[in-house]
């Protein structure tokens, strides 16, 4: 049952009954919460107030505090159940979500590897044309190299910050 449901079966005099708490006539008792010489205790339908110490609240409130018990502990108590519905929902949009954020995360590392991967070449390449004739076949082959390794690099550039823009909206929700 729900919390409503509980609160439309289960009376707050039947709650009282169940303490050894009588209710007059008048839908007043004695406070169980302090020493009350007189009914200070107002019992409505669902709930309670004393006018006297102050303490209120519905059939769960008034478990709580005379058990010492939470709320989750006093809505068990009651014949509670939880929904469990809204649990599964939030942990199947999260298990979701961490899926996303591992696959993105994955995609990630990959482009990281290649950008430092066509780095590494770009270097390399670097250092072989120091040592070349600039107007060689060899030279005009690693130019050619160069230009298509730093185009690779740029659209790895892309391809890592639309990522990294897609994981921010993800991890926002």
């Amino acid at each position: 049952m729900t919390r409503e449901e509980l609160k439309e079966k289960i009376s707050m005099r039947e709650i009282l009954s169940r303490y050894g708490i009588s209710v007059n006539k008048k839908g007043q008792c004695r406070c169980p919460f302090h020493s009350d010489q007189h009914a200070s205790m107002k019992v409505y339908k669902n709930d309670f107030y004393c006018f006297a110490c102050g303490a209120g609240g519905d059939i769960f409130n008034f478990v709580m505090k005379m058990e010492g018990i939470s709320f989750k502990d006093a809505f068990k108590m009651l014949g509670g159940e939880m929904d469990s519905s809204a649990g599964k929902a939030w942990k199947e949009k999260k298990e979701k979500r961490d899926r996303e954020l591992a696959e993105i995360d994955k995609k990630l590392r990959k482009i990281r590897d290649d950008y430092y991967s066509a780095h590494r070449e770009l270097l390399q390449i670097e250092d072989k044309l120091k040592v070349t004739i600039p107007t060689s076949d060899k030279w005009v082959a690693l130019v050619n190299q160069t230009t298509a390794l730093q185009n690779r690099m740029n659209n790895l550039n892309v391809d890592e910050e639309e990522l990294l823009e897609k994981r921010k909206a993800i991890e926002t929700y």
